[in-house]
Formats: structure tokens, C-alpha cells, sequence
């Protein structure tokens, strides 16, 4: 990935990220922009869906996250500092590790279920508990199919949660708990509807943090659906959640955003996450750090780079994707990347990568490369990204 233009490639701070896993919190859409060219109605008492029959978000029927990618808006990131990307199937990880979904207790599943990197969306609700999600937006962290999330800390969010939702429920339970504030008006764009809270786009509130559901107290943005949930920072980005659900600019029209969602079916994925800040360490003036000399990287940085986990069965494992400049490149690249597993180590730790992962397949497909893994923690991978590792460092 181009360190200038950030294509699908992104990161929140490490502590930040950690705070949120240990927070058991998060599950709606946040986004970020201006506000021009959207009817705005404020003081409806309607307790109806929110853009719901009428003004519903379409849902074309599409399969893995190729076709997700096609329903969303795109991750790439020009000019931000940091970013991070998240795409979470909560169902198959509910599924796997024995969830239900309606259990407010989460079932004693929570640590399962953070190994596997299923951690509820968005990312920014860090610190509130599932019987608050129940009170304040009338659903559970887990209730949501398939999760979706750009975050940029200190700019705007967006989060999109595909599945069976009781829109009139959610509807009235935010209208009614003042998770959206008091009063939040009704905006309309391309037909369809959201909730937008009173005040200044992405402005800190110390009472709204007490009240509201966004760990800022930021004024947020939220469309609900019976087949989707969007919850935005900025007008900006709801509007280009709610075009890209009806093909306009959605991730997959990018060529480069098309052929990394393929590789991620490929190999299984079950949450995926992506860092712009995926700087390396400093190796010092001997390029060794911590007793290793072996890094993965060749030519440019890559496009873009996902690890996460996936399911083989029963099994959980974790898996790499990027996408380098060349064909050569990424062939060097997968040629160092089974080096440093075999005889590397992590720079943080010195922990040998062999005692960690054990390569199931390490391959290429012209400038992409793919390695799925049996690892003693499904999520070592992207425990790695944010510690920026040397076998993330592409």
C-alpha cells in the first residue's frame, strides 16, 4: 500500500483497539462529512423504521465478501494518518463458538469469541455493556450477520451491520432512550431516510458522552432497515453508505478492492482487519532487531494488506492477504514470508514465528499473496498488525 494514498488499508492506535475488545462494546455503522443537498426534517414523532418500507436501503442478494464489498462504501483512506478497516462475519463466529444471540450475558462466549477477532462493531461504542445496547438501540452486540468498518480516530467512522433487524423496535427504542440526543431530526437522501442528532459534525460533548452512545458524545448519524443498520459521524459518510448500497462507489468497483476480496473468500476469512499505520520497527543500524534479520517486504509497500481469521471446519486459523505491485514482488515476498516463519522471530517478543504459526499454504497469484495458518491464537496475525510486526510489514 502507497504510504500516500491509503487504498483498504488501516489501523486504530493499539491501546485504543485493545480498549475496545476489552470493552465487550459495539455494533452499528458510524461514517464521516459535510451536509449539502439533504432534506432535513426535525420534531417528527414517527416511530416507524427509519427509512423503512418506503425509504429502505436496497439489499442485493450477494455472497461472501466479495459481494459485501459490493454493497459498501470503499475503504481506501488517501491523506489519513491512520485508519482502520474492519469486516467481521458475526454469524459464522456465533455459530462456531456456540452463541445465542439473544443472551444478554453473551453466554460466557466473550473470550471465544475476541480470539477470533469477532469483536462487536462499530469500534467506537468501547465502553458500553449489552444491556445497555438493549435499553439504548433495542438489539445486542451479536444480533447483527456481518459487520463492516472504516475508523478514522479523530475524523469520522463508518460502521454497516447486515442482518435481521426489528427496525420498528431499534426505531423506537433510539427515539426514545436519546441515544441520538433529544430530538434528532429526520434527513433524506436519494430516498432514503436516517436519524440525524442535533449539533456540530464530529464536535466532543461531555453531556452527550453521559447520555448518548458514541464514546466522544459526537452527534451520530443512524439508518436502520430490516436488512441493515448504519450509524455515521458525518452526513458524508452516511451518504456514501447509502449510494453504495445502490451501486454508487462501492468498494468493489476498484479493481484493486475487487481482486483482495476474492483472495479473502479464498482463504476462508473470518474477520479481516487492515492498518495504514503499519509502519515497522526501527531495526536499528545492524537491520536486526531482537536477533532476527529476515523481513517479508520486497519492492514497494504493499496496495493493501488483510489478516485475520478464518475457519477450516471446526478449526480456527489465521491468514494473510496482500496485494504488491508485481507478480515478482509478491513472489519474493511469499518466498521471505516462509523464511521468516520457518527460522524468524518476532521483534517485540524474539518468540520464533514456528512456535506460533504452522504455514498451511503460502502462494501467489500474480501480484497477490495469500498464506493461510494453524496458530495456537487465531488472531496472532492481527495482534501482530497493531504491534506492527515484521511478518505484517509487506
Amino acid at each position: 500500500m502507497s504510504r500516500t494514498a491509503r487504498p483498504f488499508t488501516a489501523t486504530a492506535s493499539a491501546g485504543r483497539f485493545v480498549l475496545a475488545l476489552a470493552a465487550l462494546a459495539t455494533l452499528v455503522v458510524v461514517a464521516g462529512c459535510s451536509t449539502t443537498g439533504v432534506t432535513v426534517e426535525r420534531g417528527s414523532g414517527s416511530s416507524s423504521p427509519i427509512g423503512s418500507p418506503s425509504g429502505a436501503i436496497p439489499d442485493p442478494a450477494a455472497p461472501g465478501w466479495a459481494g459485501l464489498l459490493a454493497r459498501v462504501p470503499d475503504f481506501a483512506t488517501t491523506g489519513a494518518t491512520s485508519a482502520t478497516v474492519t469486516m467481521v462475519d458475526l454469524r459464522k463466529a456465533r455459530e462456531h463458538v456456540g452463541l445465542d444471540p439473544t443472551d444478554v450475558r453473551l453466554g460466557g462466549k466473550i473470550g471465544d469469541l475476541l480470539r477470533l477477532q469477532a469483536n462487536p462493531l462499530p469500534s467506537t461504542w468501547a465502553a458500553i455493556e449489552p444491556k445497555k445496547w438493549q435499553e439504548k438501540l433495542g438489539f445486542l452486540p451479536y444480533t447483527a450477520d456481518r459487520a463492516y468498518e472504516i475508523d478514522m480516530p479523530g475524523t469520522s467512522s463508518l460502521t454497516i451491520l447486515e442482518g435481521a433487524f426489528d427496525a420498528t423496535r431499534i426505531t423506537e427504542t433510539v427515539r426514545g432512550s436519546g441515544a441520538l440526543g433529544s430530538n434528532p431530526a429526520t434527513v433524506s437522501h436519494g430516498g432514503t431516510t436516517y436519524l440525524q442528532a442535533p449539533g456540530e459534525e464530529l464536535k466532543v460533548s461531555a453531556d452527550a458522552r453521559k447520555t448518548g452512545i458514541d464514546h466522544l458524545g459526537r452527534p451520530l448519524r443512524m439508518h436502520v432497515s430490516p436488512t441493515v443498520i448504519v450509524v455515521a459521524t458525518t452526513d458524508a459518510g452516511m451518504r456514501a453508505a447509502i449510494d453504495a448500497r445502490a451501486g454508487i462507489g462501492a468498494a468493489s468497483s476498484r479493481p484493486a478492492a475487487a481482486t483482495v476480496a476474492k483472495a479473502l473468500d479464498e482463504v476462508g476469512a473470518l474477520a479481516a482487519v487492515s492498518s495504514s499505520s503499519n509502519e515497522s520497527f526501527d531495526r536499528g543500524p545492524s537491520g536486526s532487531a531482537q536477533g532476527t534479520t529476515t523481513v517479508v517486504r520486497s519492492g514497494a509497500t504493499a496496495d493493501s494488506t488483510f489478516v485475520g481469521t478464518r475457519l477450516d471446519g471446526a478449526t480456527a486459523g489465521a491468514f494473510l492477504v496482500a496485494l504488491k505491485a508485481t507478480p515478482g514482488d509478491a513472489e519474493e515476498a511469499a518466498n521471505n514470508l516462509r523464511t521468516l516463519v520457518e527460522t524468524g522471530e518476532a521483534l517485540a517478543t524474539g518468540q520464533p514465528w514456528r512456535e506460533q504459526l504452522t504455514p498451511i499454504a503460502i502462494d501467489t497469484d500474480g501480484p497477490l499473496v495469500r498464506a493461510t495458518f494453524n496458530a495456537k491464537i487465531p488472531n496472532v496475525l492481527v495482534q501482530s498488525m497493531f504491534k506492527r510486526e515484521n511478518i505484517t510489514d509487506l
